[in-house]
């Protein structure tokens, strides 16, 4: 049963109503503020332009993931067409995705987990399509032109662009500032008591951004889905980034064949954002990780230790299958964990945290990899593996 509460404010404003649901308190954690009420929709549809800035964030991703999933492909000839070791291809692996306004945006939408889902499926989606392109570029002909490569996402990323202004026209350009003598009179009665009404339901145009950062910071579940995302996108990268060299050198694979591989992993991820979301739902969160993570550490010691290439290509696909839903369950659990007021604020600090794991786990990688040799990959993704389960919690 639901108890709908009218607040009277000030003279001149109008009331609002809000439906105070009834059910179980559970007061909010240590340095973590309670979510404020959410004012009533009665409007459940999301318009055309919604739909259009959603088909942005997710070709967004598919540019991004086009990027990132290209990579382990294309190692094996950077390394030998440059004669460089390792340790300096391996500071191009980190690179940061679109993710952090895309999830921000998304998430405040109707039905987010939907939309979520499925930009993240988008991400995935050019994962899978950038091996597939950048490896028969790259084997094409009796010398590798594997450069060219990055004229296809030079083409989408023009694309891109071009859609994100389209979709987003409406807050791209400045605003012509107006005097405090003309605004009162350039906006009639009913626009100025909208104006008045929406800025209660959002965050007051005074309030400091170094207060909010700073309420941010101090929270401590900011800090745990941080560092989850910090080793989730490190173990990610550097699975789909190494698994080419690894291959080749340690299991004298073909090279023009093994650039396939990462697109078994990413195709795997793709399927279990798809596949796996429900029972993660259904089940719990903290289980499902656990089963997943522990699933995640025996496939990729498989791949590390049994001398078959099949065997080992039929591992990296099954991890990550299972390593698949980590992201949307991480960005649905902070979704819960975070005040309304903090949200976007503490999503962008996890964004730019994972962001930082997905360049320092390939960068130490290749550090190891040229002090000890390709063959030592495996052990630092088992490493980053068993520390998700822990964040989660």
């Amino acid at each position: 049963m639901a108890t709908t509460t009218t607040t009277q404010l000030e003279p001149g404003r109008v009331s609002e109503t809000y439906e105070l649901a009834s059910g179980p308190y559970s007061s909010p954690r240590d340095g973590e503020e309670p979510p404020v009420p959410q004012i009533n929709s009665t409007d459940s549809k999301i318009d055309r332009a919604t739909y259009l800035k959603i088909t942005s964030a997710a070709f967004s991703f598919f540019v991004a993931g086009v990027n990132d999933g290209s990579f382990g492909a294309l190692v094996p000839y950077v390394i030998r067409d440059y004669g460089i070791n390792t340790a300096i291809v391996s500071s191009v692996l980190g690179q940061a995705y679109q993710d952090t306004h895309g999830n921000t945006f998304v998430a405040g939408t109707k039905g987010a987990h939907r939309w979520l889902a499925v930009i993240h499926a988008m991400y995935m989606a050019g994962c899978l399509c950038g091996p597939f392109v950048a490896t028969a570029i790259a084997s094409s002909g009796d010398k590798s032109h594997w450069y060219l490569f990055y004229c296809f996402p030079l083409a989408i990323g023009l694309f891109n662009v071009a859609l994100v202004f389209t979709a987003f026209r409406d807050t791209v350009g400045f605003k012509r500032k107006q005097s405090p003598n003309n605004s009162a009179t350039a906006m009639d009665t009913e626009t100025a008591v909208e104006a008045e009404h929406s800025s209660t339901a959002n965050i007051s145009k005074d309030e400091d951004a170094f207060t909010l950062i700073k309420d941010t910071l101090r929270t401590r579940s900011v800090w745990l889905l941080s560092l989850f995302f910090f080793c989730f996108l490190g173990a990610t990268l550097t699975a789909s980034g190494w698994v080419v060299e690894y291959l080749v050198v340690v299991r004298d694979g073909d090279l023009s064949q093994m650039g396939y591989i990462p697109a078994g992993f990413n195709g795997g991820a793709l399927l279990g954002r798809l596949l796996l979301a429900e029972p993660t739902h259904r089940f719990g969160a903290r289980m499902m990780i656990f089963i997943f993570s522990v699933l995640s550490i025996g496939l990729q010691v498989l791949f590390w230790l049994i001398p078959n290439i099949i065997a080992a290509s039929i591992s990296i696909s099954l991890l990550g299958f299972f390593m698949g839903p980590f992201f949307a369950t991480g960005i649905s659990v902070g979704s819960k964990l975070f005040s309304p007021r903090l949200q976007s604020t503490a999503l962008a600090f996890v964004f730019v945290f994972a962001q930082l794991g997905g360049c320092f786990f390939p960068i130490v990688t290749g550090l190891i990899a040229a002090r000890a040799g390709v063959a030592a990959v495996g052990h630092k993704i088992v490493e980053a593996t068993p520390r998700l389960e822990e964040d989660i919690r």
